[in-house]
């Protein structure tokens, strides 16, 4: 397929030149507000004292906390499990709530690249959850290549098996039984490495063959499993060409979304420590400063990627893209 580079950098910002993005901005920032309320009012419940500490400012208190926390093995055991399962709760609240922006903005992607999208219902979103962790799994597990396929798995069990091996020749040696297991630990540790490198590799490998997945989903009638298939068909031929296309792309964007972000945190930065003093206290304010542009860009970086992926799935389908009047 022939592409030309500078036209999929143009087609990856068209975004600009549509009254209806805002509709999708105030969307992906919403459902980003949405996720920091549930993380703000899930650490309240869970950490409290902490959060409170925090956001006054009270160091000494912060301080005092965090000691009494290494005095005591076990209530630092407790606080870890309480940080864990607060990072799955909001992974899981953030897993279905964002991706409610990012379904109905690849949609108005594929829309704006002349794609005729099917209803979208709960059905369809639930299914489109179920493609998300589907490519996931087959990305890591499961290669449409049969060849790709066994070396991959290959791969995972020599990894298995060599670290496996590694720890029972360490626990050997230290034991004291004899010094050829310093050199069995050492060689399976290698072994072990290099298999992890190879499964690394094919997994990736794996993933860009099936980058068109959602696209393809969103804009036909067909299921999960045909999704992935359809999407490595393909892209058969075509995988040098969309990383190249990539690379390009995203240089393009990080220069634009790297640099604003740096400009509008130094600016923001100040208004921060003006209005809430207990975090310019903590050293926090450039922090926040920096996570807040972050967040209003982040509309950007999300039509660029949508953006992109719409136009790259019509030039693979060879699908001519409508002109913005």
């Amino acid at each position: 397929m022939d592409v030309d580079f500078g036209e999929m950098v143009e087609l990856s910002f068209r975004w600009l030149k549509l009254k209806d993005s805002w509709k999708y901005a105030f969307l992906i920032w919403g459902t980003g507000l949405l996720t920091i309320l549930f993380a703000f009012v899930l650490a309240l419940m869970m950490f409290s004292q902490m959060v409170i500490a925090v956001l006054s400012g009270d160091v000494a208190s912060l301080t005092q906390l965090f000691k009494s926390l290494a005095a005591d093995p076990a209530a630092l055991i407790g606080f870890f499990a309480y940080v864990v399962l607060f990072v799955v709760i909001l992974s899981i609240f953030s897993f279905f709530v964002s991706n409610i922006a990012s379904v109905l903005t690849l949609r108005f992607g594929l829309r704006s690249n002349g794609f005729k999208t099917p209803e979208f219902t709960i059905n369809k979103y639930f299914s489109f959850l179920g493609l998300l962790i589907a490519g996931y799994l087959a990305a890591l597990f499961y290669s449409f290549n049969k060849t790709a396929r066994i070396i991959q798995w290959a791969a995972l069990a020599l990894t298995a098996g060599c670290f496996a091996l590694f720890f029972f020749a360490l626990s050997s040696a230290s034991s004291g039984i004899g010094y050829g297991f310093n050199a069995l630990a050492s060689l399976s540790l290698l072994l072990g490495l290099a298999a992890f490198v190879v499964w690394i590799i094919i997994s990736v490998y794996n993933s860009l063959m099936m980058t068109l997945n959602l696209p393809i989903f969103l804009s036909e009638e067909i299921g999960v499993i045909d999704s992935l298939k359809k999407s490595w068909k393909l892209m058969t031929g075509n995988l040098w060409t969309l990383v190249i296309a990539s690379f390009i792309v995203g240089i393009v964007s990080l220069l634009v979304v790297g640099v604003s972000q740096v400009i509008l945190s130094l600016l923001l930065s100040p208004l921060v420590s003006m209005l809430m003093p207990s975090l310019a206290s903590l050293k926090l304010a450039s922090s926040i400063a920096s996570n807040i542009a972050e967040f209003i860009l982040g509309p950007v970086s999300v039509f660029i990627n949508v953006f992109f992926l719409s136009a790259f799935y019509a030039k693979v389908l060879g699908k001519a893209i409508p002109k913005i009047v």
